[in-house]
């Protein structure tokens, strides 16, 4: 069943008025589950408009707990898997099959660094605070705005889980184009673009109400390790994108026209496609781990050791140096009996 259809199904049931903008933004699962809801409403004589609302409602808050993050309130994986599946989907039933047509489809995928550390110096709030401000770099910041303006993209934010999130990023548009990158003015693939101004945001959020090393208590969490001076802590991120071409493309489909995946290929398809992703973060995290970690920038290779270091090394480095203290009494002890000795 094409869009226009399911939307004129929708709007015959009362769904669309019922639940409004978010009946379009539901995957097709979703769609039918609530479709075969309302229409057992409509056999079984429940006409009042106020029951089937209410039942909706109801099937609505299953949907909710199931496909939605409350933190962020925004999709979660499980939804963001049902949205790429739903893409593949409504490609596959086109007329033509084509690399093309898969290089309007891209799937970014970031991990902010930094929450751990806020984490164990300023407490999970303080986390939960840092990645409530990252979300609306990727809802509605700077990057987003710019894709949805200018290139006319749909940006689907998710929630993967931790410290993850991930876009579905889909139009009309090629997106292995080259552009301006509107914040260097350097020409770029519009996804490199995309993905460094992303990283530039989220470099830019403010954190001082968070971690601010002024503080007695936040220094001793330190455990006498000197932070340098002008250092700012600042929260980045490690991101990937891959295209659905690419995809296709490593799942043996080729270039140009060619056959459309069956149902089990689509399911496939849209693990490759994630995967592209996920792995190209992990690689790019690695290199900005190497690039802090031997920098000259004295204030870097503190972010570095920040970021590497967990709440259990602090729990260690603590205990190393009660013992390296005691150890020192000690010897003092002894050396003093030994003198009398």
């Amino acid at each position: 069943m094409n869009k226009k259809a399911s939307r004129s199904r929708a709007e015959k049931l009362g769904l669309r008025e019922i639940l409004g903008e978010d009946w379009d933004n539901w995957p097709r699962p979703i769609r039918q589950r609530f479709r075969r809801t309302a229409a057992r409403f409509k056999k079984y004589g429940l006409k009042p408009k106020q029951i089937a609302q209410e039942l909706c409602w109801r099937e609505h808050e299953l949907m909710s707990a199931n496909y939605w993050d409350a933190r962020f309130e925004i999709a979660n994986k499980n939804f963001a898997v049902l949205k790429i599946l739903d893409k593949i989907e409504e490609l596959a039933q086109g007329k033509t099959w084509r690399v093309e047509s898969l290089s309007r489809v891209a799937r970014f995928v970031f991990d902010i660094n930094g929450l751990k550390t806020i984490n164990d110096l300023a407490g999970h709030q303080a986390g939960d605070k840092l990645l409530q401000r990252g979300v609306k770099v990727f809802q509605a910041g700077a990057t987003t705005q710019w894709l949805k303006k200018n290139f006319k993209l749909e940006v689907f934010p998710a929630a993967e889980g931790g410290d993850e999130f991930s876009l579905l990023v889909s139009g009309k548009e090629d997106l292995r184009q080259m552009v301006t990158n509107p914040l260097t003015g350097e020409k770029q693939e519009l996804l490199q673009a995309a993905l460094e101004n992303y990283w530039q945001e989220i470099r830019e959020i403010k954190l001082d109400d968070l971690v601010d090393f002024e503080r007695a208590e936040m220094r001793e969490k330190l455990d006498g390790a000197a932070v340098p001076k002008d250092f700012k802590f600042m929260a980045t991120t490690s991101g990937g994108y891959g295209l659905l071409s690419e995809a296709w493309e490593k799942l043996g489909g080729g270039s140009g026209k060619s056959g459309k995946p069956d149902e089990a290929r689509i399911g496939g398809l849209a693990a490759e496609f994630m995967d592209l992703a996920d792995q190209r973060m992990l690689e790019n995290k690695v290199e900005f781990k190497k690039f802090l970690s031997q920098n000259s920038d004295p204030r870097l290779r503190f972010l570095s050791m920040l970021y590497q270091r967990s709440r259990e090394y602090w729990s260690l480095a603590k205990e190393n140096a009660r013992l390296k203290r005691r150890l020192t009494i000690y010897r003092d002890i002894w050396h003093k009996l030994d003198k009398k000795g």
